[in-house]
């Protein structure tokens, strides 16, 4: 906890907050010019750019490969550039240990978690997290799926430094590892940092953002008047790009998780490297490898999981967590030989950093943290994945 002094209007929205859990109002801050200049940028900026350097100049990046190595050293450097704090990358608890790739690239390098902050000016200790998967799988470069995403949360970041916005909790950036072989960077993150999870506002999450315009979120009812001015301010943006919030009875409502049999891994505070992998000529199938971990690493058994996207890691762990929804006639290239850098369209993808950009912004000057009475259940079998409530 932050032992910078808080004035009194800010101690009684906190009490507020607390005491009566109502859902986070926006609140009226100085940061409506920077919104202003974020919305407008919403047209022209750098986002492709981040997309051809990674897609074309790296290319596919498998989890474990040498390829999504240099992938999270390069998404680093670009995050230093940009001005953000806090860089560094994260060895994940979870590690592939399956056969080479369906490229026939060898998989001996561990997976990493980037992480980035922009430091909250008023509440650092509090986190609105917005987040892509940095890995691709299948014969193509991984454009669509999902270096969109990755350029996406680069340009939104990037975005909000020029605007000049201070926000009022921490914005913090992260790009996934291994989300392709079963979610191996988000649940290793919320597994690893159970300190922070009460602190986590809201997760947002980019997967596939760059063929289709982002066409909204999905919403519990009872954020649907805090959540209003967010979808006033996309949906503006852009004229024919429309945003809209959708209500459901609860946030983990469509995303499943599935669950096989057990493998085991180990979890501490500093992993070293992790042992090769050791399942040769068997299928790509996730069984996460052990870990040498630190004295009082944990040892675990663990299922063997997939879902949706890295939401899901967040939403089992109570935490609200939202994946941007696409609308549109372009047909999905992900997985494919034919996802390449010239099947994502320049503007979608730019209105999608935009709005990431806005969301993360918005949602980080709220009052008081996004409700979680209506986060709900995952649908399948997410125990034993080492993610618990």
């Amino acid at each position: 906890m932050t032992k910078k002094m808080l004035n009194g209007k800010t101690v009684a929205v906190l009490l507020a907050c607390a005491i009566l859990q109502q859902p986070a109002p926006l609140r009226a801050t100085g940061n409506a010019e920077a919104l202003e200049k974020i919305a407008a940028s919403s047209k022209s900026g750098r986002a492709v750019e981040y997309l051809d350097r990674l897609v074309n100049g790296i290319g596919a990046r498998h989890a474990g490969t040498a390829a999504d190595y240099a992938a999270c050293e390069w998404a680093l450097a670009q995050f230093e550039n940009i001005g953000l704090r806090n860089v560094h990358a994260e060895l994940c608890a979870f590690q592939p240990s399956f056969a080479p790739s369906d490229t026939g690239e060898t998989r001996n390098k561990p997976v990493r978690n980037v992480v980035a902050d922009i430091i909250g000016v008023e509440l650092p200790d509090e986190y609105v997290i917005i987040g892509a998967h940095l890995d691709s799988t299948g014969p193509g470069r991984g454009a669509e799926d999902n270096g969109s995403g990755v350029a996406a949360v680069m340009e939104a970041a990037r975005l909000i430094m020029k605007s000049g916005a201070k926000p009022r909790r921490t914005i913090r950036f992260i790009l996934f590892a291994g989300e392709e072989a079963m979610l191996l960077g988000s649940r290793s993150y919320v597994m690893d940092h159970g300190d922070i999870l009460p602190k986590i506002s809201a997760m947002f999450n980019m997967d596939e953002g760059g063929r289709n315009p982002v066409s909204g979120i999905k919403v519990a009812a009872s954020m649907k008047g805090p959540f209003s001015a967010l979808e006033g301010r996309i949906a503006s943006m852009k004229p024919g790009f429309d945003f809209t919030l959708h209500l459901v009875d609860s946030l983990s409502q469509g995303a499943r998780v599935e669950c096989g049999g057990t493998g085991t891994g180990k979890s501490g505070s500093s992993p070293a490297q992790p042992e090769e992998a050791s399942n040769p000529g068997g299928p790509a199938v996730e069984s996460p490898s052990p870990i040498q971990a630190q004295p009082g690493g944990m040892t675990l058994e663990i299922r063997k999981c997939f879902g949706t996207s890295d939401h899901a890691a967040f939403l089992e762990a109570g935490i609200p967590a939202f994946m941007f929804l696409q609308k549109g006639p372009e047909p999905y290239h992900g997985h494919s030989g034919n996802d390449n850098f010239d099947v994502v369209i320049p503007e979608v993808l730019q209105h999608a950093a935009a709005a990431m950009a806005v969301t993360a912004l918005t949602v980080s000057d709220m009052d008081c943290m996004v409700d979680r009475r209506n986060v709900g259940t995952i649908s399948g079998e997410f125990e034993g994945c080492g993610i618990g409530k």
